[in-house]
């Protein structure tokens, strides 16, 4: 099975977008796309976008990402990282979050270093405003892990590694943590990881600077037994949080407060 992921850049373009940057009319939109494959048939892939015919041109391959997964850009540009698990996805050993340098709007990555990402069928990655940290977060052994980002680019070691524990009532799919995304705030100052197999939201203070994580005072919130949470996302305002449940087929939409980072069900 292979799966793949989207990201827009140079300018803002619907989907999953991380660019700042707006190109000039006659820019075409650079799209990195994500071959989530074993051996040589795992790359990120860079394609240009014609904006009138949507027509996609590809530009540049990158090989040697064995099941790249999600990928993060740095706001600034600059830089790109992916999941990368060379072997099996999935396996006994800790995956690895890469690190690759843009050159320019050519779509070509120049890999800086990988890191270990401290789990197991690693599943997502997101990276704060000021490009300083990122975070992962790992399905199969339902961790969460912060790294710090170094001035050229690249990756040091795991600064935060948080294990969760516990389960909850699906016995096939909730015998044990499964943490499944890891989410910064709009305001940069909380990561909350959804994990399926707790039906929780955990939150943590996230302080960029030093790829830090600790519990937030509120340091979780249960979504409905057996529902599953998967993947959350905010409103453009900031105010509201909306979670995805896999198992039950579900949204359930929490207000939240930046001042504390609290969320409350509301839906």
């Amino acid at each position: 099975m292979s799966y793949e992921q989207v990201f827009f850049l140079f300018p803002l373009v619907a989907g999953i977008a991380f660019s700042n940057v707006t190109a000039t009319a006659a820019e075409e939109p650079l799209i990195f796309i994500s071959a989530f494959a074993p051996g040589e048939k795992g790359a990120i892939h860079a394609y240009k976008m014609n904006p009138q015919t949507g027509e996609l041109k590809l530009v540049e391959r990158t090989p040697d990402v064995e099941h790249p997964f999600f990928l993060a850009v740095s706001p600034d540009n600059k830089f790109l990282y992916s999941i990368h698990a060379p072997g099996k996805f999935s396996g006994k050993d800790n995956e690895f979050v890469s690190a690759f340098a843009l050159e320019g709007r050519t779509g070509k990555l120049k890999l800086l270093n990988r890191q270990s990402s401290q789990g197991t069928a690693s599943c997502y990655l997101d990276i704060d405003k000021s490009g300083k940290s990122v975070v992962v977060a790992n399905y199969t052994t339902g961790s969460v892990a912060c790294l710090p980002v170094k001035a050229d680019g690249s990756l040091g070691e795991a600064e935060t590694f948080i294990q969760h524990t516990g389960s909850s009532v699906n016995p096939q799919r909730q015998k044990e943590p499964h943490a499944h995304c890891s989410v910064i705030s709009p305001d940069q100052k909380f990561v909350f990881a959804a994990d399926l197999g707790l039906d929780k939201i955990l939150a943590y203070r996230l302080n960029p600077e030093t790829a830090e994580l600790t519990p937030a005072a509120q340091p979780f919130v249960r979504t409905i037994p057996g529902a599953g949470p998967r993947h959350l996302t905010f409103h453009p305002d900031g105010k509201q949080m909306y979670v995805i449940n896999e198992l039950k087929n579900s949204i359930t939409e929490f207000d939240y407060n930046p001042e504390s980072g609290m969320l409350i069900e509301g839906q």
